[in-house]
């Protein structure tokens, strides 16, 4: 999917990531932390800085 997509990408980039397994069952994409990331809700997420 998307989220696999992104995480080959910057893989392949050889960039440095922090990943963070959003638990999407569990809707922590509606958590307030998340949403103060991303108020869309939606993965893959990727923040800058």
């Amino acid at each position: 999917g998307p989220s696999r997509g992104a995480y080959l990408a910057v893989k392949a980039a050889g960039v440095n990531v922090d990943l963070q397994i959003v638990d999407l069952f569990n809707r922590e994409q509606y958590s307030e932390e998340f949403i103060k990331v991303n108020p869309q809700h939606t993965v893959p997420t990727l923040v800058d800085g």
